[in-house]
């Protein structure tokens, strides 16, 4: 059974996946990073994100900061994490606590019509999981209550798409999740976090919302 989003208020505001699994698994809001000091954490590596599905593995040994091209990460070493970064698009968690390692990844829409959804299982598969095993945790994101996109992006997504008032809204968090259970994660082991970045203004930012200029959030793991 998989665990819960729990919002921890001290000493800033972030949201904390709780659950029985080695896993530590955070995710900042705009109240900044001091937190991390809470559960020890001094650094993480991270990433230049590109929205597409390229997939690294990060260890003691290489931890990049920022200098290379990818969209997830892949750790299975512990006291070693990683983050991403992220501003309407969806942080997508999937872990293995039978075999210990896990995959984060960046998962806008470029990037989940790139199928970086597979592309991370299938990094987890190959190194020897077993679908049945493995939990996955999906961070807050845009909703589709205000997520308007074009017919361009709009037709790259059947049935995940509804019209008013003559817009389009893309859902992309329902797209999540029928892409992780068609490829064998059980629905008892899927969290979804309860929030929007659009319109949880108080918490989040929003590059929809705020512009070019928008601050971010931080997704960051950890196997401890």
């Amino acid at each position: 059974m998989m665990g819960k989003w729990v919002l921890v208020t001290e000493p800033v505001p972030h949201l904390r996946l709780e659950t029985g699994h080695p896993f530590l698994l955070l995710f900042s809001t705009r109240h900044g990073l001091d937190f991390l000091r809470r559960y020890s954490v001094s650094g993480f590596c991270y990433l230049k994100q590109v929205h597409g599905s390229r997939i690294i593995k990060v260890n003691e040994e290489f931890c990049p900061s920022g200098d290379v091209e990818a969209d997830g990460i892949l750790i299975a070493e512990r006291e070693v994490f990683a983050g991403i970064r992220v501003a309407d698009c969806y942080p997508v968690f999937i872990g293995d606590p039978v075999r210990k390692k896990a995959v984060l990844l960046h998962a806008g829409w470029r990037g989940l019509k790139a199928d970086i959804i597979g592309a991370g299982l299938d990094l987890l598969l190959k190194a020897g999981s077993d679908a049945r095993d493995l939990i996955a945790a999906v961070g807050p994101g845009i909703s589709a209550q205000v997520y308007e996109v074009g017919i361009d992006v709009g037709t790259l997504f059947p049935g995940f798409v509804r019209r008013k008032n003559g817009k389009l809204f893309l859902d992309l968090r329902e797209f999540i999740r029928v892409e992780l259970l068609k490829r064998g994660i059980a629905e008892e082991n899927l969290v979804f976090a309860p929030y929007c970045t659009y319109r949880d203004d108080r918490l989040f930012h929003s590059r929809r919302r705020e512009g070019k200029n928008t601050g971010y959030m931080w997704a960051i793991m950890g196997l401890v």
